[in-house]
């Protein structure tokens, strides 16, 4: 009977000629072991499930008396010693070896593996959007090491005998010259490169409707019937809108 006894309603008591004896029942922990069975607590393994614990996806989660623990997996890396295998991270980025990233693009770690990005100056010559920063061409070439330190503006960037501006975004072109990316154009050596989205062409008409056109002034006056009939005609065929 229980009030006989002072063992814990989770432990079995077992009748001895002496007395008896007190012990937790299985999935139960003794918390007293000095009197043994009269502090039974029920052992929740946190690690059956991820919504009772906090490790990452890429640790493992060891269940304990206490509570639980966390290790980071290999190869994966503990970003936070003071709270392990919270945060487990493989830095592709660390080591050259572990990544595909052209030479002349940055790789940037991220939590499921790394992207690579050509750095400025350079042209992502690859198509695929999965597969960015793997081939750079070389619009800008590689400059002999300096021995001393150098006092270059971070706008200008070494190209033959010149340099290019950034702020322009001008790229060295066969590391020869200045110049646009590929799909950008300007209309002065000063003015920013910026992508082009028309280009303006001037046009000679000689003749029409089949026939050779002789020149005459009124061709040349925007508001004379001649001149504006043949834009009109011009606009319609014009291919470009």
């Amino acid at each position: 009977m229980p009030h006989l006894n002072n063992c814990s309603r989770f432990a079995d008591c077992t009748d001895k000629e002496e007395g008896y004896e007190c012990k937790c029942k299985p999935d139960y922990h003794d918390q007293n072991p000095s009197n043994p069975g009269t502090n039974c607590k029920f052992i929740i393994n946190e690690c059956s499930a991820e919504n009772l614990n906090d490790c990452d996806k890429n640790a493992e989660c060891v269940d304990t008396i206490d509570g639980y623990e966390c290790k980071c997996k290999a190869p994966y890396k503990d970003q936070m010693p003071e709270n392990p295998g919270r945060v487990c991270r493989y830095n592709e980025c660390a080591d050259p070896k572990l990544n595909d990233c052209d030479k002349n693009a940055d790789c940037i770690d991220t939590d499921d593996g790394f992207i690579c990005q050509c750095k400025l100056g350079f042209f992502d010559e690859n198509t695929d959007p999965s597969k960015t920063g793997r081939v750079c061409i070389g619009l800008v070439i590689d400059q002999p090491q300096q021995t001393e330190k150098s006092t270059l503006s971070p706008n200008l960037v070494p190209c033959g005998n010149a340099f290019c501006r950034v702020d322009l975004h001008e790229v060295c072109i066969g590391g020869s010259k200045c110049g646009c990316r590929p799909g950008e154009s300007r209309s002065s050596p000063n003015d920013k490169c910026v992508a082009v989205t028309s280009v303006p062409i001037v046009v000679r008409v000689i003749d029409f409707d089949g026939e050779p056109l002789h020149y005459s002034t009124d061709y040349s006056k925007p508001t004379s019937p001649e001149h504006v009939q043949i834009v009109e005609d011009a606009v319609k065929v014009n291919p470009f809108q």
